[in-house]
């Protein structure tokens, strides 16, 4: 017998505990009932195509409650967990589903796709898959989130009211969580695709979302979220490409508080910022898109900085918009073998008010016309260091502008 046919067989099904799977009747107590089986006899859970309803419980802020050691998976994008509540949790992944104590161990959730009812307006903090005790070894792999019209390629609506909220939380700001593995995951039209805070371990990969929506974070870092590693991924907000004006969203959002992420072979294209830091340390970029493409009005930047410290760039590139990094504060941030093609602006790069201890070398720096642009840009200068700009050095930089390649004069303030 075929390995995912042993699955299957060897699975508690959740159609075989009285879930009916049509989109209307309440699947929760059968599904969870499922659960129950799977976590006294050591079994996966599986869903049918089909689409499950669930409901909150009671007060309690969650759906579904999924213990240690349980695997539900499912067939993909015909495997739909629909939430017909505005703030619970769809499925919350927890010891004990009402306490934040204790460990989550050895879970994981596959194959399966999560959007909101029919006629739901899911709060945009509403999560579809919630992680929050302490704990290890949580897996989400080829699941998908977003309206069903969306996934099957069909025209999207209008209508944000009806879209996912939150993705996926991991962590909690009550108790420190560890080792989460996000891979293969798809999203559209939501709020936020992930909400890290006070975790340790989050590992991201061969990930696509797209937010699709007004003013959205696909990547949250909140406080205590700490060795997050994300690699070949692809974020981006593609209705804030062409119909935002002058919105405050940003693929990637990084708070005080985090610390030591990485991130390699990411793409994040959004109208306004590709990377928003308002604190946090020590953060490496190696080979990432920033792109704040198309932009009408503002001040769009690849990457803002406010008072974070130790953020490296190594190899990147930064295409549109009205400078590829602004530092404003911090000490020890650098940039090294990059790309800069911006179209607005003044500079390339600027270097505010209070930043210490930079470092900019081998920057290439394009204000003529390149791939994707018709006509040349407006700055008058690649880098731009401000009164406040302390302690800092540029080495090796090259700018174009009007048809000609100069050598920026390496600087040491």
């Amino acid at each position: 017998m075929p390995a995912s046919f042993r699955a299957i067989y060897d699975a508690v099904n959740v159609k075989a505990k009285g879930a009916v799977g049509d989109g209307v009747a309440d699947d929760r107590a059968a599904i969870q009932a499922a659960i129950a089986a799977a976590a006294t006899s050591s079994r996966s859970v599986f869903f049918p195509a089909g689409d499950y309803k669930v409901s909150q419980v009671a007060s309690d802020g969650y759906c579904l409650w999924l213990p240690n050691f349980v695997n539900l998976f499912g067939v993909g994008a015909q495997s739909r967990i629909q939430n017909s509540h505005a703030t619970a949790s769809t499925i919350r992944a927890r010891d004990a589903a009402t306490s934040l104590s204790g460990y989550s161990r050895f879970w994981s959730i596959r194959d399966l796709h999560f959007n909101p009812a029919v006629g739901v307006s899911r709060n945009d903090s509403a999560a579809e898959i919630e992680y929050g005790s302490s704990g290890s070894q949580g897996v989400i792999e080829n699941c998908s989130f977003g309206e069903r019209q969306e996934m099957s390629g069909a025209a999207m609506t209008a209508d944000e009211t009806s879209r996912v909220g939150t993705c996926i939380v991991a962590g909690n700001s009550s108790t420190a969580t560890q080792v989460l593995k996000i891979r293969n995951c798809r999203g559209f039209g939501y709020f936020r695709f992930l909400l890290a805070v006070k975790i340790v371990d989050v590992f991201v990969s061969e990930c696509f979302a797209d937010a699709d929506r007004s003013n959205a974070q696909s990547i949250l870092l909140d406080d205590g979220t700490e060795a997050a590693v994300f690699v070949n991924n692809d974020f981006v907000n593609s209705q804030g490409l062409t119909t935002e004006s002058g919105s405050s969203d940003a693929c990637l959002k990084i708070l005080a508080g985090a610390r030591f992420c990485a991130f390699t072979n990411c793409y994040f294209d959004t109208h306004k910022y590709g990377l928003q830091a308002s604190g946090g340390e020590s953060h490496n970029f190696d080979n990432c898109w920033f792109a704040p493409l198309k932009a009408t009005s503002g001040t769009p930047i690849g990457a803002l900085i406010s008072g974070g410290s130790g953020f490296r760039f190594s190899s990147c590139r930064f295409v549109g918009g009205a400078r590829g990094i602004e530092w404003s504060g911090g000490a020890n941030n650098s940039a090294e073998g990059c790309l800069m093609a911006c179209h607005t602006g003044n500079e390339g790069v600027l270097i505010g008010t209070g930043t210490r201890d930079w470092l900019l070398r081998s920057l290439w720096i394009d204000n003529d016309a390149f791939p994707g642009r018709v006509t040349a840009g407006s700055m008058a200068a690649g880098i731009t260091v401000t009164g406040g700009g302390l302690a800092g050095r540029s080495r090796d930089c090259r700018f174009r502008t009007g048809g000609s390649t100069s050598w920026l004069a390496d600087v040491v303030v």
